[in-house]
């Protein structure tokens, strides 16, 4: 993809992700009251800080996928929040105003289940990864260890034939 071409898609997105983060503002504050100001707004503006910093780095450099990561994750975090906040108004809070309730209701909800779902299976993997790193260092002569030691992995340069030695 071209750099132009690259940042013009990056920002074209990023442009469907704030009216998309506004109408669930929107959507959120006239839903019943949520328990928690995180979910009304501090989550949609976290969102919308997520594609500014996507859209940024992914216009910028188009090759880097950490850009298109945090803009394409919060795009589809932004449309689950906004389909549940819809389903919830066209449900409960003023039934019948709004059409497709009950589906963006279940996309929504099933967004949010997916998602949690994903998190806690991403926590463990990162829990496993670090007590496996933990555990292999504290083993005595083990892998690494052993590696640096026979210069395998040699940081220092000094790996190199001694004088009047073939190689």
């Amino acid at each position: 993809m071209s750099h132009r071409a690259g940042a013009w898609f990056a920002w074209s997105v990023w442009v469907l992700t704030v009216p998309a983060t506004i109408l669930t503002l929107i959507f959120a504050s006239l839903n019943e009251p949520s328990p928690s100001l995180w979910d009304e707004v501090l989550l949609p503006v976290l969102i919308l800080t997520y594609s500014t910093v996507g859209a940024l780095v992914a216009s910028y450099r188009p090759e880097n996928a950490i850009g298109w990561l945090f803009l394409t994750g919060a795009f589809v975090w932004i449309v689950g929040e906004l389909t549940l906040e819809y389903g919830v108004y066209s449900l409960i809070t003023d039934p019948g105003a709004l059409p497709a309730g009950v589906w963006t209701a279940w996309f929504g909800a099933r967004d949010r289940v997916v998602r949690n779902r994903y998190v806690l299976t991403l926590a463990v993997s990162y829990g496993e990864a670090a007590l496996s790193t933990l555990a292999s260092g504290l083993v005595g002569d083990c892998g690494l260890r052993r590696a640096f030691h026979d210069g395998v992995l040699a940081i220092s340069g000094d790996q190199r034939p001694a004088a009047g030695s073939r190689s």
